[in-house]
């Protein structure tokens, strides 16, 4: 008996097909996932990373016929039933996922295994309720997200990409209504709510069930808080949309390693990225859906709020005594604004030391690495932001930024502080301790000589 996993994608995807593999990862799950890349550039970066992938190539005649009568522009079902058609060729079980759906418990497999039975394929159930009088009799909800198929002459039919009338309007080639409108040519059995979940029953009942799966299928917008407590780092982005989020406190290199991260990201991706400095936080609430491609930049504050795009949620820190004197330097700190500060701070330094999460997928950035340290640099740039053309840092200071604090290094050391905010830091232990922890050095020994 052979089975495969197998999983379709595209760079459009990349993001949420790695998230796939990590929650595989995290759940222990040891069977091989195999990626089927419709384009290289999505193969190439998986390869990278050490996954299974592979190109996909048609040689029919029949792709061929799709491939000019869609002007290239071909629907996706095409590509689906070709790869599942290809695999039910060779393998006894056909186990197909999408790129949206995540997974909590690596028994999945075996339940699949153990309960194919005599059905000739597992499909998700779009119900938001396992109550059976409640599901609707006139028209079967299915999901076509997740589907464990067996091999036999009806299914191999079934998926055969010659089923598809390739006259059809394009509105006919959507995968989920052309299965649900003829699954009942096939034997099939609905898999169970509390263990192969779509995202709005999962938000419904997640304190009571312990599920395989949770396919993220459903947008949901009132409380997604929720969900990104409860499921941490993973969540489908439902847009082509990107935001890359900034935090750090200011005078922390904070502009030079925006700056870096809006031009290589633009350039590798080819997009035009607007840039918000000092990002009001009411203000992206309520004007959410109006912002493009964005790069927002929120200043002495560390705030999350949850969006449906794709993004990147960037946390900046810098040498806590050369951010302290700098701030002194343009007069943006003093003893009145000392708690805000420690409070903010202390919230980042915990996302470095991993003792608390503030952020959802955190990328930790240390400015002081990142300026002096060429292969640190490279790391985020490749691991993080899948950025394959690297340019040498560049120290020009751009438009939104203040430049260098002190024009003479000497007037640092000769710049002083007030006894009274000395004296109330003194007092902030817990951060004075975690300043230690990080850095290395005693906080209040190194400001002394600035009294």
């Amino acid at each position: 008996m052979t089975s495969v996993f197998i999983i379709l994608t595209n760079y459009e995807n990349i993001f949420e097909t790695i998230n796939c593999y990590k929650s595989l990862e995290k759940s222990n799950f040891l069977r091989k996932l195999n990626s089927v890349c419709i384009d290289t550039k999505s193969y190439e970066i998986l390869k990278s990373k050490g996954y299974s992938c592979e190109i996909f190539s048609s040689n029919s005649s029949d792709f061929k016929e799709f491939e000019d009568n869609f002007n290239q522009n071909i629907p996706k079902i095409v590509y689906k039933f070709n790869t599942i058609y290809k695999n039910l060729l060779s393998y006894d079980y056909v186990c197909y996922t999408e790129t949206n759906v995540l997974y909590e418990n690596s028994e999945f497999f075996n339940y699949l295994l153990q309960n194919i039975d005599n059905n000739d394929i597992l499909i998700l159930n779009n119900e938001t309720n396992s109550v059976e009088d409640n599901i609707s009799k006139t028209k079967e909800k299915l999901s076509t997200d997740f589907m464990f198929i067996k091999s036999s002459r009806k299914t191999i039919n079934f998926f055969n990409p010659k089923s598809l009338k390739i006259n059809s309007p394009i509105n006919n080639f959507d995968d989920q209504k052309y299965i649900t409108e003829n699954i009942s040519n096939l034997i099939y059995k609905k898999l169970p709510l509390e263990l192969f979940c779509n995202c709005k029953y999962y938000y419904e009942n997640f304190t009571n069930i312990n599920p395989y799966l949770i396919n993220f299928n459903w947008q949901i917008n009132n409380k997604p808080n929720i969900f990104l407590k409860k499921y941490d780092n993973w969540f489908y982005s439902g847009s082509n949309k990107v935001f890359i989020n900034l935090w750090g406190m200011r005078r922390s290199g904070l502009h030079c390693i925006t700056n870096d991260l809006l031009y290589h990201y633009g350039k590798e991706n080819n997009i035009d990225l607007t840039y918000y400095n000092d990002h009001r936080t009411k203000e992206f609430v309520y004007n959410l859906h109006n912002y493009g491609n964005s790069v927002f930049l929120y200043e002495d504050k560390l705030k999350y709020l949850t969006s449906p795009y794709k993004e990147f949620n960037v946390i900046i820190i810098r040498d806590v005594y050369n951010n302290i004197i700098s701030r002194f330097g343009i007069n943006i700190i003093d003893t009145n604004s000392l708690d805000n500060y420690v409070n903010v701070l202390s919230k980042i330094i915990k996302e470095f030391l991993n003792i608390e999460k503030y952020i959802p997928k955190g990328i930790l950035i240390n400015y002081d690495k990142y300026i002096k340290d060429q292969d640190y640099r490279n790391k985020i740039l490749t691991e993080k932001f899948f950025i394959t053309k690297i340019e040498p840092f560049s120290s020009e200071i751009p438009h939104y930024g203040g430049g260098a604090t002190f024009k003479n290094p000497d007037d640092r050391f000769k710049l002083k502080i007030p006894q009274d905010f000395y004296d109330k830091l003194e007092k902030k232990t817990e951060f004075l301790e975690l300043v230690t922890q990080y850095f290395g050095y005693d906080l209040l020994e190194k400001l002394k000589k600035h009294l």
